[in-house]
């Protein structure tokens, strides 16, 4: 079975920031970094600091954002950021797109990006040299921070991996960035139409990728019977638990044999 062949995990967004900006200050060849959001603060400055000066040392750096997750950075300092090449994932039709391209092909655009306006890229990782991954739920802003925000600080999981899985990231990674828009010289440009081949489903592997309809089934089906049954223990923890029926029912089981435990915020940041 492939497994990781060495992970740190960090549950502290200070730490967890300045161990992935020192590997990125590091970094020798590549740096693939793609997230949900990115915010024009103090802690998305410093990442596209260390970008723009990876580029600087010849390192090929590609940096990929969710076009509603980075909405606020997109409209802000992504418009004028030129630091290193960087891909939109899916912008929100109404707000990104200009009035420079001609009207037919700015209506076809728009109706591109609404086709695809509630497919979202949720992932946040980064991945260096090609043989170095962060993966995890930090996104790329201060909320993540006790020495920014204080008590109030978001707390999640990261963890800082080699290994076969790093492969299967970098070829996702490289999926979704032929199927992002990017900047020409005064406006976005659609996804080439272009699409990558995801790799098939492997109950084996260490990393899960859901980019496509058969692969969502086919992982959901091994989960729900991977928790029902569970021998030994099912840990979860998630900001968002809205659980179906069938997965009620795999955990009851799983609780007869197993330590079974949820981990949930009291508060949450989406009122349902």
């Amino acid at each position: 079975m492939a497994i990781w062949q060495s992970e740190i995990v960090v549950t502290d967004g200070d730490d967890y920031f300045a161990a992935m900006l020192a590997d990125i200050a590091a970094a020798k060849t590549s740096v693939d970094l793609e997230t949900y959001i990115i915010e024009d603060d103090e802690i998305g400055n410093r990442m596209t600091a260390a970008l723009t000066a990876a580029v600087a040392r010849g390192v090929a750096v590609r940096l990929l954002v969710d076009g509603n997750g980075a909405l606020s950075w997109i409209q802000n300092a992504g418009l004028n950021f030129r630091g290193c090449p960087w891909r939109i994932y899916h912008p929100v039709p109404w707000t990104v797109l200009r009035s420079y391209l001609p009207t037919w092909r700015n209506i076809l655009a728009r109706l591109q990006a609404l086709r695809f306006a509630n497919r979202r890229n949720h992932r946040k990782t980064c991945v260096i040299d090609g043989n170095l991954a962060w993966i995890g739920s930090f996104n790329l802003e201060r909320r993540h921070c006790h020495s920014l925000h204080g008590d109030d600080a978001w707390r999640d999981t990261a963890a800082r991996v080699t290994g076969p899985g790093v492969d299967l990231i970098t070829q996702a990674f490289s999926v979704t960035w032929k199927q992002s828009w990017r900047f020409g010289r005064r406006f976005l440009l659609p996804a080439t139409g272009l699409r990558g081949q995801l790799p098939k489903f492997d109950p084996t592997a260490p990393v899960r990728l859901n980019g496509a309809r058969r692969l969502r089934r086919r992982m959901w089906r091994d989960l729900l019977a991977r928790i029902h049954h569970a021998r030994g223990r099912v840990w979860i923890t998630t900001p968002y638990f809205v659980p179906n029926e069938d997965l009620l029912r795999a955990l009851a089981a799983a609780a007869r044999h197993a330590d079974v435990r949820l981990l949930l915020p009291a508060v949450n940041d989406i009122g349902f």
